[in-house]
């Protein structure tokens, strides 16, 4: 059975009490930072014989463990909660254990029993309390590869420390240390096993003591961040759910687009509780990115998004969607989503172009030019021979070695064999018959009305001016075909509104001063000779200003390919 995602409210409530008690862990152990500092410092410090480590440097590395579950505790981490209960646990049984030997010496004082019991208790009370609000999984995976890792290095380690403890028993610690005191030696550096640790006497053995000591937190460090890193993604869907995907897309209708929830395999799918309804989606470093709007009965669409913020709080991941429609504003606006414009989709009306958009001086002199040079134009259609994927790869690759171009997945397409099988492919060919431009066709299964091309690359020529003529033929073959629109896909950050605040502003000037990055207004002034229709695209998120700006870090991280 599922668990409703909680409100806005109890989400709240939730948020600012896992952040109080890692508010409350983090200053204890700050505290006990700065206590221990001051009595390992301070002359009058009381000497405790032989366990004199074992009360200085134990705290200072609860304390700075403190310090990072702290952290991980306001992101209501599960794992996190454990650690800090077993931290505090063993701490209190330190603290107790020290009690009688401080006060046998008469030192015990209220800060004392404050830092070692009152804090301690209060802390452990809280985390009892409210253990249900730590439910955020870490991964599994990353957990068992940091395991094997640090264990690799902690044996390492090891072997380090009873080789250089052996070889510099006499000459550099003037004792003698046999295999089992360098192994715990190795092991214990701390002292709290043993009332001897063995002391340099040279600064030879001091730098291996200092190195064996970094090794050792280094393997400390790695475990934990392997520990408590986030539940990723590190599967593809399965062969049974893109099925399922499809069905709902081809039973339910989509744009021509959608397809790319489909293509490239670097999905996963999210269905909700009565299968009506699906989204695609990717996760990078915690956050969940979604391509376009959910597929299958808009009814479910509000359970489907409710499902899925249940899944992404529970997993510590920021959801967001990108290049969804406004008509479903309301369905994200009550899950908690903002909707921003990050650019326009232009898609041409075939029957206004063909009749009057062709007949203007522009594309007269491309039909013109072309033509006198003996140029053709041809739909092919699936499959395609190795002779033709070839000749297309070498087109592809003239395209992409020109300019700062790579290769781009996720939302789109790139050069794949097995990709354009399934696609029509259009080609331009000189006097020669040779190919030197081609665009491919997304497969039209779930829209006949409205076509969409994803590549568009074509060879260097002194002529010119290829790409729109592939797009006129094109755009004649899909009018002869019965297709009724043409989409030219998206202009980035082209025909924001006017509305205020700092991403808006911040979209606004990247549009007009970004052109040495990104072509945002060639791209624009290209697309618009089509005279389309431009339909806004958007981009549904939460968290504010730091929400957007992570899903765009994102999305331009998951749309790269390796």
């Amino acid at each position: 059975m599922t668990r409703s995602t909680p409100s806005a409210g109890s989400q709240l409530r939730r948020f600012l009490t896992a952040r109080l008690i890692s508010l409350l862990v983090i200053a204890h152990g700050a505290l006990i930072l700065l206590i221990t500092v001051h009595e390992t410092t301070s002359q009058h410090r009381p000497i405790l014989s032989g366990s004199t480590i074992a009360q200085y440097d134990a705290p200072l590395l609860i304390g700075i463990s403190l310090l990072y579950i702290g952290i991980l505790l306001a992101r209501r981490k599960y794992t996190a909660w454990v650690v800090t209960v077993t931290i505090y646990v063993f701490y209190l049984g330190l603290g107790v254990a020290s009690f009688q030997l401080a006060d046998d010496r008469g030192i015990l004082s209220e800060l004392v029993i404050l830092r070692t019991l009152v804090f301690p208790l209060l802390i452990l009370g809280l985390l009892a309390v409210y253990r249900r609000e730590f439910v955020v999984r870490s991964d599994p995976q990353g957990l068992r590869v940091g395991v094997r890792t640090a264990t690799l290095v902690l044996t390492a380690a090891l072997l380090y420390g009873i080789t250089g403890f052996t070889l510099l028993d006499k000459t550099d610690f003037h004792e003698e240390i046999g295999f089992a005191a360098a192994a715990h030696n190795t092991i214990d550096q701390f002292g709290l096993t043993t009332n001897h640790l063995v002391q340099p006497h040279t600064r030879r053995a001091q730098v291996f003591l200092d190195s064996l000591s970094v090794v050792s937190v280094g393997a400390a460090i790695n475990s934990s961040l392997a520990f408590f890193q986030p539940l990723r993604s590190r599967r593809h869907a399965s062969v049974s759910e893109r099925q399922r995907m499809h069905e709902l897309l081809a039973r339910y209708g989509a744009p021509s687009e959608d397809y790319f929830k489909l293509w490239p395999l670097d999905k996963q799918y999210f269905f909700s509780s009565d299968q009506t309804c699906a989204l695609a989606y990717h996760v990078w470093r915690g956050n969940a990115i979604c391509l376009g709007d959910p597929v299958g009965a808009e009814s479910s669409f509000g359970r489907l998004l409710s499902e899925f913020n249940d899944i992404c709080y529970l997993n510590d991941w920021q959801p967001a969607f990108v290049h969804t429609l406004s008509k479903h504003e309301d369905i994200y606006g009550a899950q908690g989503y903002q909707l921003h414009a990050i650019g326009r989709e232009a898609v041409v009306d075939l029957e206004h172009f063909t009749s009057q958009v062709v007949r203007n001086k522009y594309f007269r002199n491309i039909r013109n030019r072309f033509n006198k040079q003996q140029w053709t134009a041809e739909l092919l259609q699936p499959p395609h021979s190795p002779a033709l994927i070839a000749r297309l790869r070498v087109v592809s690759d003239d395209w992409l070695q020109r300019g700062d171009r790579s290769e781009r997945g996720f939302a789109m397409g790139y050069f794949d064999d097995d990709y354009l099988q399934q696609c029509s492919m259009m080609v331009v060919r000189d006097a020669a018959g040779t190919i030197q431009g081609f665009l491919n066709q997304l497969p039209a299964e779930f829209d006949s009305h409205e076509a969409t091309y994803d590549l568009l690359r074509f060879c260097e020529q002194r002529t010119g001016n290829v790409a729109d003529y592939l797009l006129l033929s094109f755009a004649e073959q899909l009018t002869a075909a019965g297709y009724s629109k043409l989409n030219l896909g998206l202009c980035p950050l082209a025909g924001l509104d006017d509305s205020d605040g700092l991403i808006a502003n911040l979209m606004r000037f990247a549009y007009a001063n970004g052109d040495k990055l990104f072509s945002f207004s060639g791209l624009y002034r290209f697309k618009n000779k089509y005279e389309p229709e431009w339909r806004p695209r958007y981009a549904a998120y939460r968290g504010g200003i730091r929400g957007f700006s992570r899903a765009v870090t994102a999305l331009t991280r998951i749309m790269r390919v390796c």
